[in-house]
């Protein structure tokens, strides 16, 4: 194929197949980050040509990327172990003073690791004591607080060491080599993961260990989670669109109040509403690269994004999201309600829906599974000459993931014994046997039970 209109939907899942059924070189799956790595762009291009009316239909529009755990980081600095990395730098030294400038500034902020290699002098205002990050991750301009401490560290290293520093082309980068250059990423790496290990934190990480700590220190310390995604330069977490905008005005107090740094502690959520946990702001911070990603491209489509009128209060809050304008808000919405139970507030039909389709996606799941299951069985018994450790890890693999989804979900059984369901799982499984093998032998009708297909000892001969 060597045109996008020859492209359909069937040789999109054929190739989604063939990436759930690939295998590293060490005999392991790829991961589901990177089977989403692979669909992504391709959503995402036929969403432009459609948009530019190149094709006549989208064949990914439904195209459903693979779930991706969301993995929480092994460690999170406390502030003893952060104020550990802090000192460690040898301030009687030119390249300690920038050293510890720059990881005041990860620790005051939360940056990126791009984004502080990209700052410019002009954009670290001493009288307003704020950063100014340029096009950072998304290409989106934000202005933050950095601390008086932080600032006073930055301030001494642009004063007094960068001119000694600068002896390439000024660029206005503020951080620079001993060079005179601005760092790499990989350099930028290197410096903080070397204080990280030399304070006896071991191998643990670099640049984003003080992201993941100054938003979770500002969490436990109460501030709205509003202000640490606004500090991060997030989506509204676990959303795609819509961005929560506050002034920085309130930005820079709420950073006083609860920046571990600071002396003063406020509460600024009130009693009655559990804060955000940690884990909850931690499983943002992982998963930002695809939910900013996935952002962008829908933003890019739908056109600016709008909060639709509000028209009740909950907890201070306005409400009244509408569930074609932004699904995920009003989830949240509509489950604050649930647990307050003003259950005449409810969208009840949209929540009937959303419930029918969760339904079918545990359906979809198992249905899928036990195809890749019969198609493995198909190829074991068709194909006796090829049998191999791959195939028989996908079979065991695939019986373990059905035997939980199963567990978890009891209901799911009745399809087990479901004659439609049967039929249209058989006739999926052969298309992929079919398109595996090159093989068109295979019987109509499914010569076992799907108990057998099941059974951990079961091989066909």
């Amino acid at each position: 194929m060597t045109r996008p209109e020859d492209i359909a939907r069937p040789t999109l899942e054929r190739y989604q197949r063939h990436l759930f059924l690939k295998r590293e070189k060490n005999g392991a799956p790829l991961s589901a980050t990177t089977q989403a790595s692979r669909v992504t762009p391709i959503r995402k291009r036929f969403r432009r040509l459609t948009r530019n009316n190149r094709v006549l239909y989208n064949p990914a529009a439904d195209l459903d990327l693979p779930k991706v755990e969301e993995r929480l980081p092994k460690h999170v600095l406390t502030i003893e172990e952060v104020e550990r990395v802090l000192n460690l730098p040898d301030t009687t030294t030119a390249l300690g003073v920038r050293d510890r400038a720059m990881l005041e500034t990860l620790y005051s902020t939360g940056i990126r690791r791009m984004e502080i290699i990209g700052l410019l002098q002009r954009d670290v205002d001493c009288d307003r004591g704020t950063l100014m990050i340029r096009q950072g991750k998304g290409k989106k301009n934000r202005m933050i607080p950095i601390d008086d401490r932080a600032l006073a560290r930055v301030a001494r290293y642009r004063d007094e060491v960068r001119p000694e520093l600068a002896i390439a082309g000024d660029d206005s980068t503020l951080f620079l080599t001993v060079t005179g250059q601005a760092f790499s990423d990989n350099r930028m790496t290197q410096m903080v993961r070397n204080c990280v290990r030399a304070a006896g934190q071991g191998n643990i990480g670099s640049c984003h260990l003080f992201r993941h700590a100054m938003a979770t220190q500002m969490l436990e310390n109460r501030a709205d989670v509003r202000f640490i995604q606004a500090m991060l330069g997030h989506a509204d977490i676990k959303t795609t669109q819509v961005y929560t905008r506050v002034s920085i005005r309130a930005l820079k107090d709420t950073h006083s109040a609860t920046h571990p740094a600071r002396l003063t502690r406020a509460t600024l959520r009130p009693e009655d509403e559990p804060p955000p946990t940690v884990a909850d702001l931690l499983e943002a911070l992982d998963a930002e690269a695809q939910v900013e990603g996935e952002t962008e491209e829908w933003g890019e489509f739908t056109g600016v994004v709008k909060m639709a009128p509000c028209v009740t209060e909950f907890r201070g809050r306005k409400m009244g999201t509408s569930y074609e304008k932004d699904v995920v808000a009003w989830a949240n919405e509509q489950a604050a309600l649930l647990r307050a139970g003003k259950f005449s507030a409810l969208d009840i039909e949209h929540i009937a829906e959303e419930i029918e389709d969760v339904g079918k996606s545990e359906r979809r799941e198992l249905a899928s599974r036990m195809a890749v299951l019969l198609a493995h069985l198909l190829k074991w018994q068709y194909q006796a000459d090829r049998k191999g450790a791959s195939w028989r890890a996908t079979i065991r693999e695939q019986r373990r993931a059905l035997a939980e989804h199963l567990l978890e979900t009891p209901s799911l059984k009745r399809s087990l014994t479901d004659e439609h369901w049967i039929r249209k799982t058989w006739a999926d499984a052969k298309s992929q046997a079919i398109a595996e093998t090159d093989l068109d032998v295979f019987p109509d009708a499914c010569p076992w039970s799907m108990e057998q297909a099941l059974d951990e000892g079961f091989l066909p001969d």
